[in-house]
């Protein structure tokens, strides 16, 4: 059965705290979630804990995250694992970002 994904186009995500950040949202399901997100500058998701392990993917520019308090500059073609219940955090500064995020119930890290 064909079915109509979330969100397709680029829209403001509607979470409070999330600044200059477009999200499209492909697969929302209770294990599995993929959703790519486009940060312009001075973008950011506030620090928070996910109930989900999750996988982001700079798939284009850079920018920063933060993951248990330790921060580090993420740029194209890599990648970092945020797991469930730690704080984490995702913004640029003075450059844009699009991200892949993929999460789901049980992900290691590889």
């Amino acid at each position: 059965m064909i079915t109509r994904v979330k969100r397709p186009e680029w829209e403001p995500v509607p979470i409070e705290g999330i600044v200059n950040v477009e999200g499209k949202v492909f697969l929302d399901e209770p294990e599995v979630g993929v959703a790519m997100l486009r940060f312009g500058r001075d973008a950011t998701i506030p620090e928070h804990a996910g109930d989900t392990d999750n996988w982001v993917v700079c798939v284009e520019g850079r920018g920063f995250t933060s993951v248990d308090c330790e921060q580090a500059e993420i740029r194209a073609g890599q990648k970092v694992f945020w797991p469930k219940g730690v704080q984490h955090c995702l913004w640029t500064t003075d450059s844009e970002m699009t991200t892949l995020m993929v999460h789901a119930l049980g992900f290691q890290p590889s």
